[in-house]
């Protein structure tokens, strides 16, 4: 069976996909977010297959600042951005905040640092992730004073559901809703790699 963190954290996700369908809890999303989705792969926001299942496809996922782009540069460009000139962008706001997150966690990280100060800037509880190598860097920078005085948690899903006391569910019971032929849960994909499919 597999036992891939993020197998784990996806356990979570059902859940806390229900509290924010029933509107127990609010999901957000930001503007830098949603520009990102121009350069990533379709799929990894919509599913690649007909019948991939999206847990969050039906939860309105608002984002926390303006969706603007006066929001990022005066208003300066025309959107969509581009995976180069996103981050340039975001260099020349000049913001402290951000400016301290980035020099913590390294140019790897930035665009993440971005978003953690998105998140703590616009007061949300927690910022959810499932980058490990983002996590591991916060957690190596743990005493950095920037680190340290985040008001916002920087959290996987599994963090979550464990802090809010969820059930964990398995996805593979998600798989059976509105299946139409049977699912091997004792499969996954070799080496926990995703299907490839060309970008669009």
């Amino acid at each position: 069976m597999n036992d891939a963190h993020d197998y784990r954290d996806l356990k979570h996700l059902a859940g806390i996909a229900h509290l924010a369908k029933t509107g127990s809890l609010r999901l957000r999303t930001s503007a830098h977010l949603l520009a990102e989705r121009y350069y990533q792969p379709s799929g990894r926001f919509r599913g690649y297959g007909y019948e991939d299942l999206n847990l969050l496809g039906r939860v309105e996922l608002e984002p926390i600042d303006a969706w603007l782009p006066s929001e990022l540069d005066g208003g300066q460009s025309s959107w969509p951005y581009t995976r180069e000139s996103l981050p340039e962008h975001i260099e020349r706001i000049g913001d402290d905040r951000y400016r301290q997150l980035r020099d913590c966690l390294g140019p790897k990280n930035s665009q993440d640092a971005w978003h953690i100060r998105t998140a703590e800037k616009y007061g949300a509880f927690c910022f959810l992730t499932m980058d490990y190598s983002l996590l591991k860097a916060i957690e190596s920078q743990k005493g950095h004073a920037a680190i340290k005085s985040l008001a916002t948690r920087v959290w996987t899903p599994r963090q979550l559901g464990n802090y809010l006391r969820l059930s964990e569910i398995s996805p593979v019971l998600m798989s059976y809703h509105d299946g139409d032929a049977p699912v091997r849960r004792d499969i996954h994909m070799p080496n926990q790699e995703r299907a490839k499919y060309p970008r669009r």
